[in-house]
């Protein structure tokens, strides 16, 4: 993505705000490929999507009350997503 070369190149800290899709209204989480991906890894869609911004060096800005949540969210460093699997997730709509 050029907007992420960009802010690499000049050196400029990239972040996903709501990452998950709730202020843009996305589906990330109930998309058919996130889901899949997810059950592959015994995660939930919600650390997959995390873990695909997080593997490119974007940090995820996320809001939770609930500590289940929060502590999901933490446990991005025990799996890796495939390059097969980070180039589809970057082309999922």
């Amino acid at each position: 993505d050029a907007t992420l070369r960009f802010a690499r190149r000049h050196r400029i800290t990239f972040a996903a705000y709501s990452p998950l899709g709730s202020i843009s209204r996305v589906d990330v989480l109930g998309h058919p490929f996130v889901r899949e991906v997810a059950a592959a890894h015994g995660k939930t869609p919600a650390q997959v999507a995390l873990k695909w911004l997080v593997q490119q060096g974007i940090a995820a800005v996320t809001n939770t009350a609930r500590p289940k949540h929060a502590a999901e969210a933490l446990d991005l460093g025990s799996f890796t997503l495939s390059a097969r699997e980070m180039r589809a997730l970057s082309k999922a709509r």
